[in-house]
């Protein structure tokens, strides 16, 4: 494109060629009129031009200062070859770092080093309490030899521990510490001792009043139903149990003798739960007299006796509620003890006060199972 005074240039000398090609004055008149016009007509389109590019101009600044600039502040991203239109070209997979060796000795995520070493300095605390002294003293060959293995195990896992071999000493001093455990539960304290001992007491008595509650109703149910309907239960393997149980309380095993005992009282329950089963139990009414009337009292008193052993079986209550049972049941039992002797010396009026009492202290325990009367 010629520049705007390129342009007029060029129109000038045209008419200066023009100018000088004329012949006589007037026609060098009117031609120097016409090349005045053609000058003037130059000029103003070169001003019309000259307007035109400075527009252009300032379009060309404006989209100039539109477009985006790179930013200098940061790193040019390295340029990427150009990929054909609809082909991916594969892309190399990074470089991944080896995986480190795990070391035979790593603990596992269960047990830390510092709990393990929490359990190591617990098993030396235990290993010289006086629990180990009193499973030593005693006389149970097996807690001692497990007090034995204990010890070893301990030190071997303590060993390990400082070689570094931490999974071994995990393994071993858990191992040490079951052991420990269980030869504690095999020489119990003398508190503990003592409760046990309670408590296998309890299921004596319970035991006791089982078979009575049978022979009781097993009388009942021939009086109503013959001789085909009772159900025995396995007397000798009930006394089996019981000389177990004997035998192992005067080796003050009291909870392995309370176990043996427990599973005999399962037996006879058994039996009077089957017996009893569909079959209904009439008691007649007859208080005619004072003598009938404490009669009537008294079995009255035994129907509610017998349900114990079986709602214990049924119910099956927590440890706190069979003591607070056995109170009631205690209580209910001395009280009949006594109304049976008062009855025995002919005082029926003050005989039958106290077997009602004694029938109550029944109920109550049958309350704290949730059997409502």
């Amino acid at each position: 494109m010629f520049s705007i005074k390129h342009h007029t240039a060029i129109i000038l000398s045209l008419a200066c060629l023009s100018l000088s090609a004329c012949g006589t004055s007037n026609e060098k008149k009117a031609d120097k009129n016409s090349i005045d016009a053609i000058v003037n007509a130059a000029i103003t389109e070169s001003a019309k031009e000259k307007n035109v590019a400075t527009e252009e101009l300032k379009a060309d600044v404006s989209a100039a200062d539109q477009t985006p600039r790179p930013d200098t502040s940061r790193e040019p991203a390295p340029s990427q070859p150009d990929e054909p239109s609809g082909t991916a070209l594969p892309q190399p997979e990074p470089e991944r770092a080896p995986a480190t060796p795990v070391p035979a000795t790593t603990i596992k995520p269960t047990a830390s080093r510092a709990e393990l070493k929490q359990r190591l300095d617990y098993a030396k605390q235990v290993l010289g309490s006086s629990l180990s002294t009193r499973i030593h003293n005693s006389s149970n060959a097996e807690a001692i030899a497990l007090l034995g293995d204990a010890r070893k195990g301990a030190t071997d896992a303590q060993r390990a521990y400082d070689a570094g071999e931490y999974e071994t000493a995990h393994a071993l001093i858990l191992d040490a510490l079951s052991k420990m455990n269980k030869a504690s539960r095999m020489v119990p304290s003398e508190s503990v001792l003592a409760g046990q001992k309670q408590q296998y007491q309890n299921h004596r008595d319970e035991l006791t009043r089982a078979i009575d509650n049978h022979r009781i109703s097993l009388e009942k149910v021939i009086a109503q139903y013959g001789a085909d309907a009772v159900v025995k239960y396995d007397e000798a393997e009930v006394a089996r149990l019981e000389k177990e149980a004997a035998t192992l309380a005067a080796r003050q095993q009291f909870q392995d003798a309370t176990n043996r005992l427990e599973l005999a009282q399962k037996l006879v329950n058994m039996a009077v739960q089957k017996m009893f089963h569909a079959k209904t139990v009439i008691y007649k009414l007859d208080i005619d007299t004072p003598e009938k009337e404490y009669a009537y009292e008294e079995q009255r008193y035994m129907g509610y006796d017998e349900l114990i052993p079986v709602g214990i079986e049924m119910r099956k209550p927590t440890p706190e509620q069979i003591a607070l049972i056995n109170r009631m049941v205690g209580n209910g039992h001395e009280k009949a003890a006594q109304a049976r002797i008062t009855a025995e010396a002919g005082d029926y009026p003050k005989a039958i006060r106290m077997i009602m009492d004694a029938t109550e202290e029944i109920r109550k325990a049958l309350r704290v199972m949730g059997i409502n009367q």
